[in-house]
């Protein structure tokens, strides 16, 4: 049996009786304040919520675009194992020379460019280095290396560096090939010396010629005398080579390729793919409409509270729903009982109850059906309404077609009760489906009449469901508002438009509406504990076995 009171005995329930005796219908749930708002929640210029700013633009536009940060990294990440495998290996090879500087009081050279010592360690260990790198070795060098290779080849291919506060200048040759490296460094450093001993000939036979005719006007025995003859013997000793310069150390082939090893290029790849997977992030968030990727973005715009959350489908689910749209996945059913328990938990009538969106593909619809179906399995009677002119959709979810054409259901003759048609295989679920409207006019008389239709579905039932537009993009449910007990708004994250939510916030607070609250969409299922099965199967329908 029916244990519901008669729709007389519940009509008069819902009527106070006014100090002059008459009976005066309640003021309607969508026009008062929620508690929620009362505690704070429900206040839409609250205080920012934390994440707010420049930071949470980021982070939030990294949390919607993470598909594309790991594909960039991963695509960084590949091409650097590529790279590494496919370049042409480098190997280095390392000459050392030895500077041993003349002192800088020393008169037996004096004239000569030899090395001195200038007081400054580095600044003669620079001095040197000059020297060494000079375009007389390279040509000297690249003429002794053989075919292909040039005195600007040869320049390239070797570095010059003084090693801190020592006497050596390392020599670094590059080439392809370990024993090309070690070749290159040695033909160079050994051309150094040559071209140095070939530049200073010249110059010391004519200080030995010099200091032979200062000899030679010299008295015999004399202290100057014996000075120049001296000096003439040193650099008749330092005629076949350069006394500040010397090769410390050879070059050998090296036993590996110079250059990073594959560790350090993909750490490298791994943050620049990072980086550019960010950025490019944050590019397509700026290109694209932003979208609201989390709850706690969506609290920051509209401090609404959340009624229910239902997260995203495990694939096998989603597959299951698209073939039984009937059958509410476990994880979805919880989500629209707990909306339906906070309803009831909540003082006044909760009877009639319009679900509108942002944004187009937000899941509105979706949720209309699923809330009825979850009410119907609960034991109530529902009727749902698809007022969405522009996109009705209920009627194909639902697998059932109109009895009518909407501009009968204008008529102030036609019943309701004779539009509704019956869901089949579920008892207890009335559907008004439509047809798309014909322009403005229909919608305005439509929601003229809205009152006297939830009336009429209020005799019939004990809950009426009522789908319509996008409240983001077409204004059509607005006035809808006035007419219900309760306004849930349906936020998808990640397809929710930013400025779409801002929309509809801003026509609902201009119009002195405040919704009951969100239903958010796409919400991590990890969350979900096993205890929801509790009382029933995995793969059994909800409303089979309600």
């Amino acid at each position: 049996m029916d244990s519901r009171p008669a729709p007389s005995a519940r009509s008069q329930a819902e009527f106070q009786r006014s100090p002059r005796g008459t009976l005066t219908q309640p003021p309607l749930r969508s026009d008062l304040r929620t508690p929620w708002a009362d505690a704070g929640l429900g206040s839409p210029g609250g205080p920012a919520e934390p994440g707010d700013g420049a930071l949470g633009h980021y982070l939030r536009a990294i949390r919607a675009h993470v598909v594309l940060i790991v594909a960039v990294t991963l695509a960084a990440l590949v091409g650097a194992v590529a790279w590494h495998q496919l370049r042409t290996p480098s190997y280095e090879a390392s000459a050392d020379m030895l500077v041993n500087p003349l002192s800088s009081d020393d008169p037996t050279f004096l004239g000569l460019p030899f090395v001195r010592d200038t007081g400054d360690p580095t600044r003669t260990l620079q001095t040197a280095a000059t020297l060494i790198d000079s375009p007389r070795a390279a040509a000297l060098a690249a003429k002794r290396l053989g075919r292909g290779w040039t005195a600007r080849r040869v320049e390239t291919a070797v570095d010059v560096s003084p090693q801190g506060q020592s006497s050596i200048v390392e020599v670094t040759a590059h080439a392809d090939g370990a024993g090309d490296a070690a070749r290159v460094a040695n033909r160079y450093v050994q051309a150094v010396l040559d071209s140095r001993t070939a530049e200073l000939r010249p110059l010391i036979d004519r200080a030995v010629a010099d200091t032979r005719a200062q000899l030679s006007r010299a008295p015999r025995g004399s202290v100057g005398a014996q000075t120049l003859a001296d000096r003439v013997r040193q650099l008749e000793n330092v005629r076949d080579g350069d006394p500040t310069l010397s090769i410390s150390q050879p070059a050998s082939p090296p036993d590996t390729p110079s250059g990073l090893g594959l560790g350090p290029v993909l750490a490298i790849a791994l943050l620049a793919g990072l980086a550019l997977g960010t950025l490019a992030a944050l590019g397509l968030d700026l290109v694209r409409p932003r979208r609201l990727a989390d709850e706690e973005e969506l609290l920051t715009l509209y401090r609404l509270p959340v009624l229910a959350r239902i997260p995203t489908l495990p694939r096998r689910w989603s597959k299951q729903a698209k073939d039984s749209p009937l059958a509410i996945p476990p994880l979805v059913r919880e989500g629209f009982r707990t909306l339906q328990v906070q309803l009831e938990l909540q003082p006044g009538r909760h009877r009639s109850i319009l679900v509108t969106s942002a944004s187009s593909a937000d899941g509105k619809t979706t949720s209309a059906v699923n809330f009825a179906l979850e009410l119907v399995g609960a034991g109530q009677k529902v009727v749902l309404l698809d007022l969405d002119l522009r996109k009705p959709d209920v009627g194909p979810a639902l697998e059932v077609s109109p009895r009518m054409d909407v501009t009968e259901l204008l008529d102030p003759k036609t019943r309701l009760e004779d539009a509704l048609v019956e869901v089949p295989g579920i008892a207890g679920l009335s559907v008004l489906p439509i047809t798309e409207g014909d322009g403005f006019p229909i919608l305005e008389r439509l929601t003229a009449r809205l009152p006297e239709m939830v009336s009429e579905a209020l005799a019939v039932a004990d809950y009426v469901i009522i789908d319509t537009a996008p409240l983001g993009e077409v204004s059509d449910a607005l006035k809808m508002t006035s007419g219900v007990d309760d306004v849930l708004v349906v936020a998808r994250l990640n397809n929710t438009r930013r400025a779409n939510f801002e929309a509809m916030r801003d026509l609902l607070e201009r119009t002195r509406h405040t919704p009951t609250g969100l239903v958010v969409i796409g919400t991590s299922p990890r969350v979900v504990s096993s205890y929801y099965y509790y009382g029933y199967g995995r793969s059994d329908s909800p409303v089979a076995s309600g």
